[in-house]
C-alpha cells in the first residue's frame, strides 16, 4: 500500500509532479527556471513527438546555459537527441553521438542520479553497445527499484534488446504501480507479443493509444499485415508512407535503430510487406 501511494503521489508522474508541471505551461521556454524545465521534460516524456520536442529543447537549452554544471539537464538533452535519431528527424548532425556524449556528461556530473543513468543506458542501447546497456540498466534499476517510470522504461528497453521475459515482467510491474504511465510502455508489450507470434495481442496492446510519429503507424500496419487484415491495414500504411516516403528502402535500417533483434526486425518488415508495402529493390 505504501509503495502504491508513493507512486501515485510522489513519483515522476505522480500528483505532485503533474500539478507543478501544469503551473509552468503558461510560461515561455526561456522563462522557465531549471526545475520547471525538468518538469516540462518529464511531462513531454508522457507522449514524446518531434513536434512536442521543440518547446522542450528550447527550455533545456536555456537551462543548460544557465546551469552548465547541473547534470540532469545534460542528460535530458541527451535523451532528446537520441529521440531525434530514432525518429530520423532532419536537421540534426549525428544526433546519436551528441545524445550519448550529453548522456555521459550528465552521469559524470551526478553519477548517482537514477534518471541520468537511465538515459545513459538508453544511449548505449541505441549505439549497439548491448553488453554495456544490460550492465547499466541493472545498475540503474538497483538505485531505486520502486520507481514506476524507471522500472517501466528499463522493461521497455530490455524488450528492444531481446530480453523479452525480463522486459515484460518489468513493464507489467510498472504499469500496475501507477496508471499514469507513458503510453509508449505499451509498445514494449506489443514487441513482446509480436515476437511470440501473438499478433492479435500485439495489436490489442497499442490499439487506441494513438501517438505522433511513424512508429505507431508502423506497429499498427505490421500487426494487421501479419493478421491478413489487409483492407484494415491500408489506411495505416498510407499514413505511414506519407510521413516516411523512403521507408520501403530504409525499413530495416530505421527499425534496427531501436530494435536489436534481427529476427524481430525482419518479422516487422514482413508484416509491413504483407500489409502492402513494396520492398525496395
Amino acid at each position: 500500500i505504501a509503495r502504491s501511494v508513493a507512486a501515485t503521489v510522489g513519483s515522476e508522474y505522480g500528483i505532485i509532479a503533474r500539478r507543478l508541471t501544469a503551473e509552468s505551461r503558461t510560461k515561455s521556454p526561456a522563462d522557465l527556471n531549471t526545475y520547471e524545465a525538468m518538469l516540462l521534460y518529464l511531462s513531454y516524456q508522457i507522449a514524446p513527438s518531434p513536434a512536442a520536442s521543440e518547446r522542450c529543447f528550447a527550455a533545456l537549452q536555456a537551462a543548460v546555459e544557465r546551469d552548465p554544471d547541473y547534470g540532469p539537464v545534460w542528460s535530458a538533452l541527451g535523451s532528446l537527441y537520441c529521440q531525434m535519431y530514432v525518429w530520423d528527424v532532419p536537421g540534426f548532425d549525428d544526433p546519436l553521438a551528441v545524445g550519448r556524449d550529453y548522456a555521459e556528461r550528465g552521469v559524470a556530473l551526478e553519477p548517482d542520479r537514477q534518471g541520468s543513468r537511465l538515459i545513459r543506458a538508453y544511449a548505449m542501447l541505441l549505439d549497439d553497445d548491448l553488453a554495456a546497456f544490460h550492465e547499466e540498466a541493472e545498475a540503474t534499476l538497483a538505485l531505486n527499484p520502486t520507481s514506476p517510470y524507471v522500472t517501466g522504461t528499463i522493461g521497455f528497453l530490455a524488450v528492444h534488446a531481446g530480453d523479452f521475459q525480463r522486459g515484460r515482467t518489468l513493464l507489467d510491474r510498472a504499469m500496475a504501480s501507477n496508471p499514469i504511465y507513458p503510453q509508449w510502455f505499451r509498445h514494449g508489450i506489443y514487441l513482446e507479443r509480436f515476437q511470440a507470434g501473438d499478433f492479435e495481442g500485439a495489436l490489442k496492446a497499442v490499439r487506441g493509444h494513438d501517438e505522433a510519429g511513424f512508429w505507431y503507424l508502423a506497429l499498427m500496419a505490421a500487426a494487421l499485415g501479419k493478421l491478413g487484415r489487409i483492407e484494415e491495414a491500408q489506411p495505416w500504411l498510407t499514413k505511414l508512407l506519407a510521413e516516411k516516403p523512403d521507408l520501403p528502402a530504409r525499413a530495416e535500417e530505421l527499425i534496427s535503430r531501436t530494435i536489436k533483434v534481427k529476427e524481430l526486425v525482419g518479422e516487422i518488415v514482413d508484416g509491413l510487406v504483407q500489409a502492402g508495402m513494396t520492398r525496395a529493390g
